[in-house]
């Protein structure tokens, strides 16, 4: 299992990209940690606000735990 550093943003409906929630989640892939933190963070409301999730997802070295 690796640990993965994400963040989420919200990308609005005019394309504006704004920072929703950050944190680190233990997953075996890049795909993993971002289902993860789309099952924990994303408020099902802002897709029917217009807006859709957009991610940056860094491993983190063992040593940074």
């Amino acid at each position: 299992m690796n640990t993965w550093r994400v963040k989420l943003f919200c990308i609005d409906e005019d394309g504006s990209r704004h920072l929703t929630r950050k944190g680190v989640f233990h997953a075996d892939t890049e795909a993993d940690a971002r289902e993860c933190a789309t099952d924990a963070w994303w408020d099902p409301r802002l897709t029917t606000a217009g807006c859709t999730p957009d991610f940056e997802v860094q491993m983190m070295p063992d040593d940074e735990e």
